[in-house]
């Protein structure tokens, strides 16, 4: 991978029509207007339509094995490889911060498994408001140095989606910085980075896609709780990217955070770190839980594992 990778293809491209029609037969129905509601309804309501792409008949991918763990005390699910692993990837779910579990993304983890031949330990962190940050991080460093610690002989590789992405971006900003944990790769999908509400990509496409700009506001006020300057509470904040691992970072076309992603991939790439940007222009924010239904998120879900597999095979 190399830095000129970065650049997001700025042509405004036509939204998918098997998309089109998921988004249009969804809104209002499986993303009602959620600002307001109260904590556990919100959640609730976020994680029913999370669950709600199963196809009729739907089996989950089988894989070697899957474990419940405990990380030190953070709640985790351990996905086994069907082949010996190669990597370990430590995942974040996406939700906002306030929503998403480890059976939200059973799919995408289990894919993720097979497909980049890894230990997936999938996190179930702290969700605000009752736990806003530092909380959801502190969860995620503590599941980090574990996973480390249990598989020493394995590269190590941070992933999220979403909220995920930014808790795994600033998990390796932390890695760093400390030095405690060696972490060779970072793999972001479409991922909070500043929750920058007045980009143009905010603005455009933040009301008519399934996540608006309201729902992203309060998703900022309940995970930041007035920390927005803390260190690693967003990992755009952080003034020097150099020294980071190797990045892939996923964009969507369609998504009120694609500019900040984009953005992220330039930052990184001008600070010599290595960044593959994958530009999925005619998709929009959450593919990945439609990947089992729309051929367009499928084909994108298939070059995401396969990029969480080049990251761990460049690896020293």
């Amino acid at each position: 991978m190399s830095a000129n990778r970065c650049e997001a293809d700025t042509t405004r491209s036509a939204l998918d029509p098997d998309v089109r029609s998921f988004v249009e037969s969804a809104r209002g129905s499986l993303f009602p207007p959620l600002a307001g509601l109260p904590a556990g309804r919100l959640r609730a309501t976020i994680n029913a339509a999370l669950l709600s792409h199963d196809v009729a008949g739907y089996v989950p991918e089988p894989v070697s094995r899957v474990e419940r763990a405990s990380f030190s005390e953070v709640p985790a699910r351990v996905y086994f490889p069907s082949h010996p692993p190669r990597a370990v990837v430590v995942y974040f779910h996406g939700g906002g911060f306030v929503a998403g579990n480890l059976d939200t993304h059973d799919k995408t983890t289990r894919r993720v498994a097979n497909g980049a031949v890894a230990i997936v330990a999938s996190v179930d962190y702290r969700l605000s408001p009752e736990h806003p940050f530092p909380l959801p991080f502190e969860d995620a460093l503590t599941a980090t140095r574990e996973a480390a610690r249990r598989y020493p002989h394995l590269p190590l590789l941070v992933m999220g989606d979403s909220a995920g992405g930014a808790l795994a971006a600033s998990v390796a900003q932390w890695a760093r910085d400390s030095g405690l944990v060696e972490v060779v790769g970072q793999v972001l999908v479409y991922p909070v980075i500043d929750f920058d509400l007045e980009s143009r990509s905010m603005l455009d496409y933040g009301s008519d896609y399934l996540l608006t700009r309201a729902d992203l506001a309060m998703y900022r006020r309940y995970y930041l709780n007035g920390t927005d300057s803390e260190r690693y509470a967003l990992p755009g904040s952080m003034a020097d990217l150099s020294g980071l691992p190797p990045a892939a970072i996923a964009i969507a076309g369609f998504d009120p955070l694609r500019d900040e992603g984009a953005r992220y991939a330039l930052r990184l790439a001008e600070a010599g770190v290595p960044v593959n940007l994958l530009d999925d222009a005619h998709l929009i924010h959450g593919w990945l839980e439609v990947a089992e239904t729309i051929p367009a998120a499928t084909s994108a879900r298939g070059r995401l594992v396969e990029a969480v597999r080049d990251l761990s095979a460049t690896s020293p």
